[in-house]
């Protein structure tokens, strides 16, 4: 992983990180048929500006590489159907 690069794994909802970062891959294991997680650019699913739904078939695996990235302006939040469901996030931190 490149130097100032990071990334966060969780299962359920939760903010990823706090702050501008710059969204570089999305790794997702969906559990059930039709469960969905959504990428918000922001600290919640109230006032985040939606990035993307993801829906996903049971029990399987996604990755999605956004090349030199997404610009999330000001932070990373994450809102999954279930807590069965598991995203791993990576990012870097921009100033």
């Amino acid at each position: 992983m490149p130097e100032g690069s990071a990334w966060v794994r969780f299962a359920g909802d939760g903010l990823v990180v706090e702050g501008p970062c710059v969204v570089t891959a999305l790794l997702w294991r969906c559990d059930k048929n039709d469960e969905t997680c959504a990428i918000y650019d922001g600290l919640d699913a109230v006032s985040g500006k939606l990035f993307t739904e993801l829906i996903g078939d049971a029990k399987m695996s996604y990755s999605f590489n956004l090349g030199d990235g997404v610009r999330f302006d000001n932070g990373v939040y994450v809102d999954q159907t279930t807590t069965n469901d598991v995203i791993t996030v990576c990012f870097r931190n921009v100033e």
